[in-house]
């Protein structure tokens, strides 16, 4: 409730209060009392239960209404059945498509082959954490534009969320694209095989695009439109099945991974074309010439430059620095090639004086 009614800092300032209370406090409440698994998920469920009863008590209060005088109306609940079984079913494939090479490496490789991918796919899931914010204050915001017919702050809205959303992601994809041998080493703190790294490069650009796709997905839902979504999964998973298979067959992880770039390509060229020419006629070719292709330009020639210029990799102090020197030479580049961060800065500095 809290996030339909656009209060994201709220929502996200309880979650982190409650996490914390959650898992710190049920370290301690399971030593008072001597430990056991029971005791820890009793305390999960306590702290769960306090946590619903918070928000629920806070949501009331931004409506200005008692706290016991909601109602339960079950015409409400029929009246969204339709939108709600679809945006169930687009998640449901979602979810099957995004674990789909999971079990086709699992089923095809060795158990050595599965946990490398484990390892890689694990990293390019973390573009998630940050993707996962920007769409929880996104939908809303749509949703209620779409409601007031303001069509046009929707259409700023819409490219002002693809520019943060692809800043966020490529920055650190030109990264990771540039030099995962680097990165695999400095966390698992062994050298893995060309393939291995090609997989995290594979992986980690595939998740990207995945990213930038939810913000049109997000403008979808906000117009209760959700059969488009769902073709376009369908479709993608008969795609995908054999060629999965194909390619971990013939290439093994890297295949793999490739395949889940190409698939997130495509339905980046393809399904926000055709979501264009429904939703937002005439803004595709705005969207790809301002809001991502230019992100998308200095973040390969970023990838290229540090792919130069990148060191050999070592699990040291100097290559942690020239990692993180790395990420912000990339953000930074990114950012000024990204028109939304470009304006902020520009208006940020304007009439200062420095000598």
């Amino acid at each position: 409730m809290l996030a339909g009614l656009e209060r994201v800092s709220t929502v996200h300032l309880l979650a982190a209060i409650f996490a914390t209370v959650r898992f710190a406090g049920g370290y301690g409440f399971v030593w008072l009392v001597n430990g056991g698994v029971i005791n820890f998920l009793a305390w999960q469920v306590g702290v769960s239960l306090l946590h619903s009863v918070v928000a629920r008590a806070i949501a009331f209060r931004q409506l200005d209404a008692p706290v016991g005088s909601a109602q339960f109306a079950i015409t409400e609940l029929l009246n969204a059945r339709r939108f709600a079984s679809g945006a169930m079913l687009v998640t449901s494939l979602g979810v099957a498509l995004s674990q789909l090479d999971r079990v086709v490496v699992a089923g095809i490789l060795d158990i050595e082959a599965v946990g490398l991918f484990g390892i890689t796919a694990a990293v390019a899931g973390g573009l998630g954490r940050i993707i996962s914010p920007v769409f929880g204050a996104v939908y809303p915001r749509m949703s209620r534009l779409v409601v007031e017919q303001r069509a046009q702050e929707m259409r700023s809205l819409y490219h002002l969320s693809t520019q943060l959303v692809a800043l966020a992601t490529l920055s650190i994809a030109a990264v990771v694209c540039s030099q995962p041998a680097h990165i695999l080493l400095l966390w698992t703190g062994s050298e893995h095989s060309p393939g291995t790294a090609a997989c995290l490069a594979l992986l980690i650009a595939g998740s990207a695009f995945n990213g930038i796709l939810s913000i049109p997905y997000a403008l979808q839902l906000a117009h209760g439109w959700t059969r488009l979504a769902i073709g376009l999964n369908i479709l993608a998973l008969a795609v995908a099945i054999p060629a999965y298979t194909i390619s971990t067959a013939n290439f093994g992880i890297a295949g793999a991974a490739a395949t889940w770039l190409v698939l997130n390509v495509a339905l980046t060229l393809f399904g926000v074309r055709m979501m264009h020419t429904r939703l937002l006629p005439g803004e595709l070719i705005p969207w790809w010439r301002r809001s991502l292709g230019p992100p998308m330009a200095a973040a390969m020639c970023v990838g290229a430059l540090l792919a130069i210029l990148s060191p050999p990799p070592e699990r040291s102090v100097a290559g942690v620095a020239w990692l993180a020197g790395s990420s912000v030479f990339s953000l930074v580049l990114v950012s000024l090639a990204t028109p939304l961060a470009r304006d902020e800065l520009t208006r940020r500095l304007r009439g200062r004086r420095f000598f």
